[in-house]
């Protein structure tokens, strides 16, 4: 079992990269339930998109990511490099693309981007933000993955995860953005 737990001060969340706040900003703080919107300050826009996108798309052609662990109680900082043929990779493919499609909707103003779940936010982002051949299908894989395992999925994540960012990073050309 992972569980993903953040400990921070305002200070040290504040420094955080502003997607990471805008994507966490939806979630509600056990003791102050608007803490983390109120920390958030600024939303994403298209730099920070495109700069997702094109670092991310490189760990993908590279064949490689690293995870940074933070090992309780010592808190203490681990980083673990994963490989295109580890399941870890193939989550992160799934991650990276459900990432850039939120970040991509809170650069344009979507609401949508904090409200919706997956099951309904891709469908409305392949409707009406930007349609590609990569980001369904993809997120289909995640949800198998979620009751068949990671293993199942992995070649085709990596082609479509790459797939998405290129159209993404068309679209964000295109705009001018």
């Amino acid at each position: 079992m992972f569980v993903h737990l953040a400990v921070y001060t305002d200070e040290t969340y504040k420094e955080e990269a502003v997607r990471k706040r805008s994507s966490w900003a939806k979630y509600p703080c056990a003791v102050e339930r608007q803490r983390l919107r109120r920390l958030s300050s600024g939303g994403v826009g298209p730099i920070d998109v495109r700069g997702y996108a094109v670092k991310r798309l490189a760990n993908l052609r590279a064949g490689e990511t690293a995870m940074e662990e933070i090992l309780l109680p010592s808190f203490a900082s681990v980083t673990h490099r994963y490989g295109s043929d580890r399941p870890e990779f193939t989550e992160f493919c799934h991650a990276v693309v459900a990432t850039a499609a939120r970040l991509y909707a809170r650069a344009l103003g979507k609401v949508e981007a904090d409200l919706l779940g997956n099951d309904a936010f891709f469908p409305w982002y392949d409707e009406v933000l930007l349609s590609s051949t990569s980001l369904l299908p993809l997120m289909g894989l995640k949800s198998l993955a979620r009751s068949d395992g990671l293993s199942q999925a992995s070649g085709q994540s990596v082609d479509l995860a790459v797939g998405f960012l290129e159209t993404l990073l068309s679209r964000l050309d295109k705009d001018g953005l």
